[in-house]
């Protein structure tokens, strides 16, 4: 007995799929298919957000533990020569790899911290080559649309030229520093009036190297020479690498005393703190 592909009915004509049916079927099919590709998609699209936003915590995480470390050292002076200090807090303009960078307090300004510090622990009055630092922001491929690059620098002592120049993080969109000190030199960081009695964070706000403000750009009523400062604050904001669909960044940063208006694109940052106390202040 041969067996067909259809349905006999007690009328006996072959009942098939007719040509409307076939297509509900198909369209059906074409909703399901696209559902089933657009939850793909998304998932794809959620893992490799993730794995981006790891790869940049991991990368500022990496840089900030790097300046924790040799900050720490800025004041190591076991000589009692005085010369290893804070020595700059100025904003400087944003170059390429190989030009000096110059003071800039124009919005298009970052912030340097340049500190000479006896990393030989040899004690000595005079500095060694490598010895005078600066970490700072450069752009390394001239594209500011994809972030700057931070770094440490080695300058050379004499002239301020760039001698070294090596890449911390990529991607950072700010730099920020904050610095408590001690302005009487009584051995105990300068703090806000009772009640409150906050530790005082200050910036440099007119470019001249000195304190003379908080990080809510109040006025100290008074100015702090930099090797004074007992702490620093260290802000890094990152970006990631690529985009993510549907996302859009409205989030408003503060990274020191620098209100950052939101972005509006569809690129996720990441900001990241940390607070250093200066060895043997």
């Amino acid at each position: 007995m041969n067996i067909k592909y259809s349905l006999i009915h007690g009328s006996g004509k072959r009942a098939g799929f007719t040509l409307v049916e076939l297509l509900v079927g198909m369209a059906v099919s074409a909703i399901l298919l696209t559902a089933l590709y657009n939850t793909f998609d998304m998932l794809q699209n959620a893992s490799v957000q993730q794995m981006e936003l790891s790869r940049m915590q991991q990368n500022q995480r990496g840089a900030v533990a790097i300046m924790e470390r040799e900050f720490r050292m800025i004041a190591a002076d076991r000589n009692l020569t005085g010369r290893f200090r804070v020595t700059d807090i100025r904003r400087y303009n944003i170059t390429d790899p190989v030009t000096t960078a110059t003071p800039d307090n124009s919005a298009a300004g970052s912030p340097v911290l340049r500190f000479t510090a006896d990393l030989n622990s040899d004690g000595k009055l005079e500095l060694g080559g490598n010895e005078t630092i600066t970490y700072l922001l450069y752009d390394r491929n001239n594209d500011p649309s994809d972030g700057f690059d931070l770094a440490r620098s080695i300058v050379n002592p004499g002239d301020g030229s760039v001698t070294k120049r090596d890449l911390l993080a990529e991607g950072i969109d700010a730099l920020g520093f904050a610095y408590a000190f001690d302005r009487d030199l009584n051995g105990l960081i300068d703090r806000t009036a009772p009640p409150a009695n906050n530790i005082i964070w200050a910036v440099d706000t007119n470019n001249d190297g000195l304190l003379d403000a908080d990080t809510a750009n109040v006025n100290l009523g008074y100015t702090v020479q930099p090797q004074m400062i007992r702490a620093v604050r260290i802000w890094v904001l990152g970006r990631a690498r690529q985009g993510a669909p549907k996302f859009v960044n409205q989030t408003v940063y503060t990274v020191a005393n620098r209100i950052l208006p939101p972005f509006n694109d569809n690129v996720r940052r990441w900001l990241i703190s940390q607070t250093v106390q200066l060895r043997n202040t």
